[in-house]
């Protein structure tokens, strides 16, 4: 385009003929493609971080749904609790009211066995006082009884001593009057004087010494018949307390009985070794053999 022999010269002259603004499109050209490319740039850089950030929107929302549903639901439940709570709050205050009832009624029940059970142990004790009072009086009816028993054996011993002391005090009657018979007989019928006398001495001698001792044993028998208890009259011995008192009580009472008997056979032998029959009881009693 240019000659050979000439300089190379800038393409944009300071000084040309041609006019300046003839690369000024191009130059336009350029710097729109430059600058559409740039926007197109930014434009898909833009796009896909608002993509990007759409799905992160997208995201929160949901997740923010997601919460709102939660927090609803929390809400539902808190309201729920709440409920719950005032109705525990509510169970609470009756279960303290029951706790304390039930407290005051478990008191009252220990108070109530704790009388039941002294009441218990007193009647026990009551019981056990009445039962062995019991067997202390049963003791005591069979002692008495036994006691009842031997007295009445004891006073139909004494009525039978009795009436063998009354029968023998007829029978010391009926002898003294034989023996005044006899003497009143044996003085009337001696003839001689002088054997009279002698015989009236020793009868009169014989009656007196009889009648003495016929008036001696009539006197102790008396005087047992006396000493006796009367007929329902219980007499005064003491109680049987230990195993041998009872034997010892019915010897002290069988000792009167023996006593007379023992009297009465003493004066019958005193008589008949003091003064031997007289002669008419014998030839009355030979007599009577014949």
């Amino acid at each position: 385009m240019f000659s050979p022999g000439s300089s190379r010269k800038p393409l944009l002259r300071s000084t040309s003929d041609r006019p300046t603004m003839r690369n000024l499109p191009l130059f336009l050209f350029l710097f729109g493609l430059v600058f559409f490319f740039y926007l197109f740039y930014i434009y898909q850089a833009q796009s896909t971080e608002l993509a990007i950030l759409r799905e992160q929107l997208e995201n929160l929302q949901q997740i923010n749904v997601n919460t709102k549903k939660q927090l609803i639901d929390a809400k539902a439940e808190i309201e729920k609790f709440r409920n719950v709570e005032e109705a525990m709050k509510n169970e609470n205050v009756e279960c303290i009211n029951k706790f304390d009832e039930c407290t005051t009624q478990l008191r009252n029940a220990k108070l109530k066995v704790d009388n039941d059970v002294l009441e218990k142990n007193k009647l026990e004790r009551t019981i056990k006082d009445k039962e062995d009072l019991v067997i202390e009086l049963r003791r005591s009816v069979a002692e008495g009884e036994r006691n009842t028993t031997s007295l009445k054996s004891l006073l139909s011993s004494q009525e039978v001593i009795s009436r063998q002391l009354n029968e023998k005090v007829e029978i010391l009657k009926k002898e003294m009057a034989a023996l005044k018979g006899t003497a009143n007989s044996l003085s009337r019928n001696i003839e001689n004087p002088v054997n009279e006398q002698v015989p009236q001495f020793k009868v009169h001698e014989t009656a007196v010494e009889v009648t003495t001792t016929l008036s001696s044993a009539v006197l102790n028998s008396f005087d047992l018949v006396a000493q006796r208890p009367h007929e329902g009259e219980v007499p005064q011995l003491a109680l049987p307390v230990g195993p041998g008192d009872r034997v010892k009580l019915e010897d002290q009472a069988e000792e009167p009985a023996r006593d007379a008997d023992k009297s009465l056979a003493r004066d019958e032998d005193y008589n008949e070794k003091k003064h031997p029959p007289a002669p008419d009881t014998l030839l009355e009693n030979g007599g009577e053999q014949l």
